[in-house]
């Protein structure tokens, strides 16, 4: 039991080392922990504005059996369910991304470091997208839905969640290239040398 313990102090020594390792290391860490607390938080304020929506069309579904309420229902249900649903799993997906940068900073691997620069500027496109498909339910909503309201202004929190999310996407790429090369480096000095590895 006792050797249990120390090696997880070894481990949680050797994981704190490669945090501390450098002032890239350490702000890589501490945007990516900013970055999932915004991009989340940003998310989870969509979810609810799109979970509400839903659940305001399930109410007038039930409350009221007009022609126009079914036709609501049936022609807009799908869609917001379908955006409530990417929302919950973008959420996911930042925890993900958490872990997956911690772990390209104990491992020190390049390829994983490339891979979050790259999936931070595919969430810029992502958002992108997701703008013009709220901003296509919104209007449908309002056309098979004259009695309810989607959401007034709904632009200004995809919008600001774009922003916020090129931003941090910047400085992780700027971030991601510098431990390219600082990890590059560490890699080539400790094999480098060696003919063995060479071959």
């Amino acid at each position: 039991m006792n050797w249990i313990i120390t090696n997880l102090i070894q481990d949680l020594k050797k994981k704190w080392s490669r945090i501390t390792a450098s002032k890239y290391t350490v702000f890589f860490i501490l945007v990516s922990v900013a970055q999932a607390l915004v991009l989340i938080y940003l998310q989870f304020r969509i979810l609810q504005r799109n979970g509400n929506s839903l659940l305001k069309m399930y109410k007038s579904s039930k409350l009221n059996g007009a022609e126009i309420v079914e036709k609501c229902y049936d022609e807009q249900f799908l869609s917001l369910y379908v955006l409530t649903m990417e929302n919950l799993m973008f959420i996911f997906f930042y925890f993900f991304q958490l872990y997956f940068c911690f772990n390209a900073i104990f491992h020190r691997n390049t390829i994983q470091i490339i891979t979050i620069a790259s999936i931070n500027l595919a969430f810029i496109f992502i958002g992108i997208m997701q703008l013009f498909e709220v901003g296509t339910t919104s209007n449908d909503f309002r056309i098979s839905c004259p009695g309810l309201e989607f959401y007034p202004r709904f632009e200004k929190f995809e919008i600001f969640f774009i922003v916020a999310l090129a931003i941090l996407a910047m400085i992780m790429g700027y971030l991601s290239h510098k431990l390219y090369r600082q990890f590059g480096w560490a890699i080539y000095k400790e094999f480098g040398s060696d003919v063995k590895m060479q071959s």
